[in-house]
């Protein structure tokens, strides 16, 4: 399946742009952009080294339960610490406020929208998982490589199988410094058998402090499925390369308008 990678918008800051770039596709697409942009550990594909993932921040499905004595997580904060080849998503949620596990909802697609924060101030990085005043999860990481990240990866995951009859993962009604809105990670699946649905949104060029909002939904009919069969992450990298879009000067901005004006009035 060919793959489109759409540059959408710029939400600017101090002599930097961070881009908006949208949907890069499925995995393969999402590596193979990866690979392109020169990022560290996607250049021997199809291996993956993911020392360079600095963290994640993750809601799946999970066992759909919740209650002490319960080892399956539905929400968290993974961390990549120390730094090592493997996904952060692999060592266990960090303990925060609130709880790690969740029941989602039942079969039915009524399931209840849960909004999100992500924010970066200097070296930390905290993740909120519901209200801000009463959190249902939140959890925070300080350290030297959370502020070295420079790109952001939206990745949702839908899978029917069994007597599942279809699936859906979510990240929706984002935005950027709640101004720059970022397209949806959705992804559907009602066809059995046919593997996986899986989408990938991606920001990049990020520099400095910043705040993402959204929403979060998991969905399903047919039986409950399991793990991770129905997730969603946001994925934090360093050592992407910074496309450096200087701001224009006031003055190169003051000549461009004159010369626009002019050109207006020429024309009536």
């Amino acid at each position: 399946m060919k793959s489109t990678w759409i540059l959408l918008s710029l939400a600017c800051v101090p002599a930097f742009c961070t881009t908006i770039v949208g949907h890069v596709g499925n995995d393969a697409a999402f590596n193979a952009y990866m690979q392109g942009l020169g990022v560290p550990g996607y250049q021997n594909l199809p291996a993956v080294d993911y020392t360079y993932e600095v963290f994640s921040a993750q809601g799946r499905i999970g066992n759909n339960q919740i209650g002490p004595g319960n080892a399956n997580n539905e929400i968290g904060l993974h961390w990549n610490n120390p730094a090592d080849a493997t996904p952060p998503s692999s060592s266990g949620p960090l303990t925060g406020i609130g709880s790690t596990q969740r029941v989602w909802g039942v079969a039915g697609f009524n399931n209840a929208i849960v909004e999100f924060r992500i924010q970066r101030l200097g070296n930390t990085v905290t993740f909120t998982f519901g209200p801000l005043g009463t959190p249902l999860y939140q959890a925070s990481i300080t350290d030297v490589y959370v502020g070295d990240v420079t790109m952001l990866g939206f990745r949702s995951r839908a899978e029917a199988n069994g007597s599942m009859t279809s699936n859906q993962a979510s990240l929706t009604n984002m935005l950027w410094n709640g101004v720059t809105a970022i397209p949806d990670s959705d992804a559907f699946d009602n066809s059995l058998g046919d593997g996986s649905a899986v989408e990938n949104v991606v920001v990049k060029d990020i520099v400095g402090d910043f705040t993402l909002t959204g929403r979060t939904v998991l969905n399903w009919t047919g039986n409950r499925p399991n793990n991770s069969v129905l997730a969603w992450q946001i994925k934090a990298f360093r050592g992407v390369p910074i496309e450096t879009i200087e701001n224009p000067e006031p003055s190169s901005l003051l000549l461009a308008a004159t010369g626009l004006a002019l050109l207006i009035w020429k024309r009536k």
